[in-house]
């Protein structure tokens, strides 16, 4: 969930790929879990599709005092929460029902959700994709998760991990750099920068390091985690600035995220803590180009899930009170060399050895001829469009909240993931669900390629354009076909394969031969 065009990337937080692997890991540990008595509870009239909607309500209720210490004054199910199916029932665990909820009857559900469940009987609006954080119902604004087809496993994971963003989003002060002085990072790592294929053998090492750190005793950490500051510092030293910044933010926000989504899942299951560790394991072991995306996506935004997921956990094997520094900006390699002592300026010393033992050179080799290789993904503007001439563009005024643009887009990303090629544009070169809902303006996109474009407008009267590729173009439904040209209607809905937009006031149409360009101006009167 994006809630401003101009704010860091927040939707999609894992790949396919990493989400397959947390599922697996998970799976096991969720035996056993699900109602004793083996019958199906608090079905009542509602029928058998509310069962995995109440099985996963119960785990997180029952869980709550155990995940309350994960993180102070961090409570996921606190004041309420909703658990939908993607096109069918939600089920909203508060202490009343919203309007269009109705109260599910008592006998047969779990202790923790007698009075408290409120089952929706269809789909809610702005719930396309696989969880919403911060969703506006029964005058609350509550965490949602979608069931994922994975199971349960993965459903908590989400849960936990984006419950964590919601607070974070309250609580967590700004990133501090060296000195003490607040930060800014953007959001976007401009892929040009992080080219090199020494900056890709040199963030394997790094990888590899970790993996080894894992492994070991608390007291031979010190000399590993010294090893694996110097190799990072000799890679961080030559980039522009900004993308060392980028990557500690998003270590410290992703990375702690991470891992409070995976301890309070085991928690939620009675797992061993000692489990930990072994679910970590396989995200960091992921080969990078498995990840999704382009190559910041890559290299940068879901490889530090796992490294920075690794650096909180190193930190608390080291008996560091690392929580409430991380919530006060501080970052994790800056906390992770005051650990081990650190002295920065024996890097050139330390480093050589560990990339000698760690592969530098086969890595580094490998990464030159990946180079070489022609590429086969969606990593530009270029790219994107390149994929069907055929266009339908929205072009809508966002409206403002407490004077940010407030964005509202929910999706599921299918192959190629999420592609930022551009501060500002967000690729998806395939969208399994993308929905985006804004006063007098719904749209879903289902099974299409999306490019959402924010680098229109202004600060104080933001815009932003979803181009949809399609295989033909759309028709708008009215009497009589449109012919090319501009058009002003009072109100729009299209309906075609993969895409329903609608529009309640007016609105103005462009049609050409293989464009269709619907542009939606700001209420009359809203503030900007």
């Amino acid at each position: 969930m994006m809630r401003a065009t101009s704010e860091r990337v927040r939707a999609t937080r894992r790949g396919p790929a990493a989400r397959s692997l947390l599922a697996c890991a998970l799976g096991s540990l969720l035996q056993g879990c699900t109602d004793r008595s083996g019958a199906e509870p608090g079905l009542g009239a509602s029928g058998p599709e509310v069962a995995p909607l109440i099985r996963v309500a119960s785990v997180v209720v029952d869980a709550a005092p155990r995940v309350a210490h994960i993180w102070p004054g961090f409570r996921p199910s606190e004041p309420a929460f909703l658990v939908y199916q993607l096109d069918g029932a939600a089920l909203f665990v508060g202490p009343k029902a919203p309007p269009g909820f109705s109260q599910l009857p008592d006998p047969g559900l779990p202790e923790g959700l007698a009075g408290r469940a409120h089952l929706h009987p269809g789909p809610l609006p702005g719930l396309s994709g696989p969880f919403h954080i911060d969703y506006p119902v029964g005058g609350v604004r509550a965490m949602a998760v979608a069931i994922d087809s994975a199971g349960i496993p993965e459903t908590l994971a989400t849960f936990y991990h984006e419950s964590f963003h919601a607070y974070q989003d309250r609580h967590l002060a700004p990133l501090l750099q060296q000195g003490g002085a607040p930060a800014s990072p953007r959001g976007y790592v401009d892929p040009a920068l992080i080219a090199s294929p020494r900056f890709r053998a040199l963030v394997e090492i790094e990888r590899r390091m970790l993996i080894s750190a894992l492994s070991l005793a608390p007291d031979s950490l010190p000399g590993i985690l010294r090893r694996y500051l110097a190799v990072r510092r000799i890679r961080t030293r030559s980039l522009d600035p900004q993308v060392p910044l980028e990557e500690q933010a998003l270590e410290r926000d992703e990375g702690s995220a991470h891992l409070v989504g995976l301890k309070a899942a085991l928690l939620a299951t009675r797992a061993t803590p000692g489990e930990l560790a072994d679910l970590l394991l396989p995200y960091l072991n992921l080969p990078l180009e498995r990840f999704p995306g382009g190559p910041s996506e890559r290299l940068i935004r879901w490889r530090v899930y796992g490294t920075g997921a690794a650096l909180g956990l190193l930190l608390e094997r080291l008996g560091l009170d690392w929580r409430s520094r991380v919530q006060a900006g501080a970052t994790f390699n800056a906390l992770l060399a005051e650990a081990v002592a650190f002295d920065s300026t024996t890097a050139h010393t330390l480093a050589p050895a560990a990339l000698e033992r760690f592969g530098m050179a086969e890595l580094e080799a490998r990464a030159m001829m990946d180079a070489s290789n022609v590429k086969d993904r969606v990593d530009s503007i270029e790219d994107f469009l390149r994929i069907s001439p055929i266009r339908l563009t929205l072009d809508v005024a966002v409206p403002l909240e407490d004077g940010r643009a407030a964005l509202d887009t929910n999706f599921l990303v299918g192959e190629g993931g999420v592609v930022q090629p551009e501060e500002n544009v967000i690729l998806f070169p395939m969208a399994r669900v993308l929905s985006v809902e804004l006063p007098r303006v719904s749209l879903v996109v289902r099974g299409r390629p999306v490019m959402q474009d924010a680098r229109g407008g202004s600060r104080d009267a933001p815009r932003v354009r979803f181009t949809i590729l399609l295989p033909t173009l759309p028709e708008i439904e009215r009497a009589s076909p449109l012919p090319q040209g501009d058009h002003t209607l009072h109100g729009l809905t299209i309906r075609s394969r993969g895409v329903h937009l609608t529009v309640a006031g007016p609105v103005t149409v462009r049609v050409g031969r293989d464009v269709l360009l619907v542009r939606v101006e700001a209420p009359s009167g809203q503030e900007r």
